[in-house]
């Protein structure tokens, strides 16, 4: 296996080239979350693979950070682990909010990336946990409105990730054809 970013490219051996393949497309969407969420995403690289550690706000300001470790056969057979805690490190108060993100993470398909929808699902139950928590008529009124902002702007986004990981495709494909 390479690490992120060092694939030998278009000479790998056959047998190589997934290895490869999965790294560029590791690499692919860690640059588009980088470029998402700026200074609220850090990457680490490990033996175990990479984690990236994503800090998600609510629209009170309250945050909390999603752990999600991406082990070295993502996404094509292994989907990432994920832990939720809040930013003190405190997991007991969220963990339901964490189970129910394992239940989503363990119903996405393998073979594609999904490390943004997970985020996009963690923002989605961190808003309705921190409304259930103090629930207020114009709360829960801008609640609904406020789920289909980030339904919409999540499927912008989605679809944005993949258009960029098509053209970078094609890019790469037309340049070792020639």
């Amino acid at each position: 296996a390479h690490p992120v970013g060092a694939c030998p490219g278009p000479h790998c051996f056959p047998r190589m080239a997934s290895t490869c393949d999965l790294a560029a497309a590791v690499q692919e969407e860690v640059e588009a979350l980088q470029a998402i969420y700026a200074d609220d995403l850090t990457v680490r690289t490990g033996p175990a693979g990479l984690k990236c550690v994503v800090c998600v706000r609510a629209p009170s300001d309250a945050a909390l950070e999603l752990h999600v470790s991406l082990p070295p056969e993502y996404p094509a057979t292994a989907r990432p682990e994920v832990r939720v805690c809040e930013m003190d490190g405190t997991e007991a108060r969220v963990a339901p909010l964490a189970a129910g993100l394992r239940e989503s993470v363990a119903a996405l398909p393998l073979g594609d990336p999904m490390v943004y929808d997970i985020v996009a699902k963690c923002s989605e139950l961190w808003e309705g946990f921190v409304l259930d928590a103090a629930p207020t008529a114009a709360e829960a009124e801008g609640g609904s409105s406020a789920d289909k902002a980030v339904d919409s702007s999540a499927r912008l986004i989605r679809q944005w990730i993949w258009f960029i990981g098509f053209y970078t495709k094609s890019i790469r494909k037309a340049f070792c054809e020639s």
